[in-house]
């Protein structure tokens, strides 16, 4: 679906629906300043006005991520960006537009239900997920995983095999998956967004198991930006809170054995401290999009924050840096 945006006095108008924004005039890109100048649209429900919490950062020394994001998300406002709209590889950050639209699938298929038992019956599935470096939990055929399970295999230890088993259990196809993926992105207006699999795997990783989406070049490879990410972020979380509930998850255990979250930010982990309070949400790495995390941070009495790092050499550090420079 195509929107046309009219924009006047802090008023959006979408076909016959007003909508109102948010719109920070402390925030217009300059060259002392790369924050931008944000018009995010707001649900009418939520249309009230909320001050930023924080003032624009205009940099932070010593990023290794070539792009990056902090975002305030009860302001509907950047807080700092970093070459935020350009095009990233963003390997298994993926997974969070695949859970995006399969949330948005079991509200309106009154026959699919989180205790579902999903039966892994496509062989390529169970070849991918004993293959090191690309399977995180070995599948058998015909083996069933409750929906709720694959879901937390995906987000809490970025299992490859889970995400591309919910997604065919979800739509009926990886295909039908993969462009539901994309359709979103589209009507979400994530213009730096495309996808050739579930999973943010590449292209060559998944072809000899047929997992890729039908007519992918043979060097694809999923793409976001931080820009992107952000508002994919933003619309999960103000849409399906309960992604919060598996991506605080330290850990999950499958056929008696236990596999740690890749967020090291959770309580028990090395990057762990109070002060940040990162709840979720995932990290991604593949060799071309380098290290990528997309954290969200809520402490009491304050607005909850997104932030992106993308193609990092050390993901948490940088992510350090960009909450050290809002005092977090």
């Amino acid at each position: 679906m195509h929107l046309k945006y009219w924009i006047s006095s802090g008023i959006v108008v979408i076909g016959a629906a007003i909508i109102a924004v948010n719109i920070d005039e402390q925030s217009v890109t300059t060259v002392a300043s790369p924050v931008e100048k944000t018009a995010q649209r707001v649900p009418a429900a939520e249309a009230t006005y909320v001050k930023p919490e924080y003032q624009p950062v205009a940099n932070i020394a010593n990023l290794t991520a070539t792009s990056a994001s902090i975002y305030d998300l009860d302001a509907h406002s950047f807080i700092f960006t970093k070459n935020a709209h350009n095009q990233e590889f963003n390997a298994s950050t993926s997974k969070l537009m695949a859970m995006y639209v399969i949330y948005k699938r079991l509200q309106v298929d009154p026959n699919l239900h989180w205790s579902d038992q999903v039966k892994i019956t496509n062989p390529g599935i169970v070849k991918l997920s004993t293959v090191p470096g690309l399977g995180e939990i070995p599948m058998t055929l015909n083996k069933t995983y409750t929906a709720q399970a694959l879901a937390e295999n995906a987000m809490v230890v970025s299992s490859n095999e889970s995400i591309t088993a919910l997604g065919i259990w979800a739509f009926g196809s990886n295909d039908a998956m993969i462009k539901a993926m994309n359709t979103e992105a589209q009507e979400m207006q994530l213009t730096q967004t495309h996808f050739y699999t579930t999973s943010g795997l590449d292209v060559d990783d998944v072809t000899p198991y047929g997992l890729q989406l039908t007519g992918a070049p043979k060097d694809g490879r999923n793409t976001s930006s931080a820009y992107d990410l952000t508002m994919l972020s933003q619309a999960l979380i103000t849409e399906f809170p309960q992604i919060l509930q598996l991506t605080a998850l330290p850990q999950v255990t499958i056929d008696n054995v236990v596999h740690q979250s890749t967020d090291r930010y959770l309580k028990g982990f090395e990057f762990f401290d109070p002060k940040h309070g990162i709840d979720g949400l995932k990290t991604g790495t593949t060799p071309a999009a380098g290290q990528v995390f997309v954290g969200t941070s809520m402490l009491p009495g304050k607005h909850r924050i997104i932030t992106v790092v993308m193609h990092s050499n050390d993901r948490f550090n940088d992510t350090n840096k960009l909450l050290a420079a809002i005092q977090r």
